[in-house]
């Protein structure tokens, strides 16, 4: 695993390393995250949840700095994630053999396996957002413990606080649960019920409140700091002029669509959603609801960020679990019956495609670190190699490093 931030995102890499290296150094707050670089006040600045780069920070005091400790926290998550996806597919389709390569397929991404191993938490925040997905829909089992879908809920809150562009998916679940929820604190006769379904709406409720709460905060934040710099308000379409409208759709077109999926696995996509509409029927309860208000939620999300895709495929991340999500949500049993030719037929396409994305996502991950250099990271990495010398001819004064194009680069 290459430890030091190279190629795609080089600056958005160091942002996140930044922050972790100024919780080790300095002792801040918690709630009171720093970047090394000063255009703000004393550095201060605040995006998502610090949580993954203060526990990169008490890490440190093991390891000694280092990228290497944030990209196998990133790792670690969204490993977790994708064994809960597995999971989730297993119950959903009830069939090992269909949930593997639909599992795989979800992640035969070159986006999503170049964001699972880099020191950004966009990997850890899908990761996190599977497992919830996972966890919440165990618990809707029968006589399943509410335990499950709490702990959901938690992997789902922890998700959207990282990204609250992970969201979706949760808000998704939890829309749909609510009359569900509703129903059963109502009708039940049973006090230990009642306080059960109590509970869940509870957690549920803290949990969409700690979000909303973190980025009111984090806005609040940086606006005392005067910091500028990381998005917290989205940049949605009639924010932009036309031109700027067709740039986004061509980078899409010509540069990230592929590297988000195969155009085999787009159509593959598609017809699911197809069969998802025409045989609506004879899915899970409550699982038609689910998948219609997370494209819905998906289409928001397009509308809200839609200036982002341009120079940001990680973006598309968040659309992960809502692709995992229309996958699942096909009813196989009824398509596709149990000792028929027409399974053996429809698990051999999947496969097919699953191995076919996986071998084209893979080969394009090797081609990002095979050119590791960009515009932007050319001149901080070879500073890299006079960092010391040139920190101790600093001192305790501040740097300025012309001709660096990032935040914080060279300052990491």
């Amino acid at each position: 695993m290459q430890a030091d931030p190279v190629g795609f995102h080089f600056i958005r890499q160091t942002d996140s390393l930044s922050f972790a290296d100024t919780y080790a150094c300095s002792n801040y707050p918690f709630l009171e995250p720093h970047t090394w670089n000063l255009t703000s006040d004393g550095g201060k600045a605040a995006c998502e949840f610090p949580l993954v780069y203060a526990l990169a920070a008490q890490c440190y005091s093991l390891t000694g700095p280092s990228p290497l400790v944030l990209r196998l926290l990133v790792f670690i998550i969204s490993f977790a994630g994708f064994i809960s996806l597995y999971a989730f597919m297993r119950r959903m389709t009830g069939n090992r053999a269909i949930a593997f390569p639909l599992a795989l397929l979800c992640m035969s991404s070159t986006v999503v396996i170049h964001y699972a191993s880099v020191p950004m938490v966009d990997g850890a925040a899908v990761g996190f957002t599977l497992t919830g997905l996972n966890l919440a829909h165990r618990g809707r089992g029968p006589g399943a413990s509410a335990m499950w879908t709490r702990t959901g809920i938690l992997a789902f809150t922890l998700g959207a606080l990282l990204k609250v562009t992970f969201a979706i998916v949760p808000l998704a679940w939890m829309l749909s649960e609510c009359p569900a929820w509703w129903q059963r604190i109502s009708s039940t006769t049973s006090s230990y019920l009642r306080s059960t379904q109590v509970w869940t709406a509870l957690v549920t409720t803290a949990g969409c409140a700690a979000v909303v709460a973190w980025y009111c905060y984090a806005r609040s934040y940086n606006a005392v700091a005067g910091d500028s710099y990381f998005l917290t308000a989205p940049r949605h379409l009639l924010s932009l002029d036309k031109q700027a409208i067709l740039d986004v759709l061509d980078a899409i077109a010509h540069r990230w669509k592929q590297a988000w999926y195969t155009n085999e696995t787009w159509w593959l996509v598609a017809a699911s959603g197809a069969l998802c509409i025409w045989k609506w029927k004879h899915m899970q309860p409550g699982v038609a609801v689910k998948v219609a208000l997370a494209v819905a939620g998906t289409l928001t999300y397009a509308f809200l960020f839609f200036g982002q895709f341009s120079d940001h495929d990680y973006y598309f991340l968040p659309l992960v679990p809502v692709v995992a999500m229309v996958l699942a949500a096909v009813p196989y049993t009824t398509i596709l019956p149990d000792r028929s030719g027409l399974r053996i037929l429809g698990w051999m396409a999947i496969t097919a495609c699953t191995f076919s994305s996986l071998i084209y996502a893979t080969g394009k991950w090797h081609k990002r670190y095979a050119q590791p250099e960009t515009m932007y990271s050319e001149l901080p990495m070879s500073l890299a190699v006079i960092k010391h010398e040139a920190a101790a001819m600093a001192g305790n004064r501040p740097v300025v490093i012309i001709g660096d194009l990032t935040r914080n680069g060279s300052l990491y």
